[in-house]
């Protein structure tokens, strides 16, 4: 593992260790004002209390550290470049999550052309992120970018897309938790739906479902992208 790994490792787990240092200095602050409270001399209350005053101090420290690395360690969604803070999850909109998705797309791949060629999804590489977290959101903003853009060219790079790239495709929704949408698209793409409809507009008509799905699931694994 290379230092900045290493580094990137340690910088995700100090809120969670501050988390744990906060609560085992609040089970010993309660322990030890219990042991204060049936001390047989008074020299063994002061010490007690005193020791129990500094694990309630040690709680606040560590509770407030938390709070400012989870506000300040940026999250790719939620990090205001003017502000250099996070901004709160109830003021994260859809068009953020897309804006954000444009710019990764752009990290990972080099056109729509190349998107819709398979290649992408099948990446292995860690250039999903921690656990592939970005996958299936890879998966839904190809799709959503189809129904937005709404012009042939782009829906030809669906009508011509090979079985491989289809099946990378609904696995990446299946794994965000979307298996009708994955079978509902396995069906239209194999000509299964029902008489006169088609994926391109099945997709058309999913719109406002494609742009919830996104914006839910970042809302759903925010800790993943820090």
């Amino acid at each position: 593992m290379s230092n900045m790994n290493r580094n990137e490792k340690i910088k995700r787990l100090m809120p969670l260790a501050m988390l744990l240092i906060a609560f085992l200095s609040l089970v010993a602050a309660i322990i030890v004002l219990v042991s204060a409270a049936s001390a047989d001399a008074s020299y063994k209350k002061v010490l007690l209390r005193i020791s129990a005053v500094l694990f309630f101090v040690l709680v606040g420290l560590a509770l407030y550290y938390f709070y400012l690395t989870r506000e300040s360690d940026p999250n790719f969604f939620l990090f205001d470049q003017t502000t250099r803070k996070n901004v709160p999850v109830d003021q994260l909109t859809f068009g953020i999550v897309n804006e954000r998705m444009d710019f990764y797309l752009s990290l990972i791949s080099d056109s729509d052309e190349e998107l819709w060629q398979g290649g992408v999804l099948a990446k292995n590489d860690g250039s999903f992120g921690r656990e592939d977290v970005y996958r299936p959101l890879v998966a839904y903003k190809m799709l959503y970018d189809l129904t937005d853009r709404d012009d042939d060219v782009q829906w030809r790079l669906l009508e011509f897309a090979e079985v491989t790239t289809i099946r990378l495709l609904t696995r990446a929704l299946k794994q965000g938790g979307d298996a009708d949408m994955a079978q509902a698209i396995v069906e239209l793409y194999r000509g299964e739906g029902e008489e006169g409809e088609n994926l391109r507009d099945f997709l058309k008509g999913n719109q406002k479902y494609l742009r919830g799905r996104m914006l839910r699931y970042v809302k759903q694994h925010l800790d993943y992208f820090y």
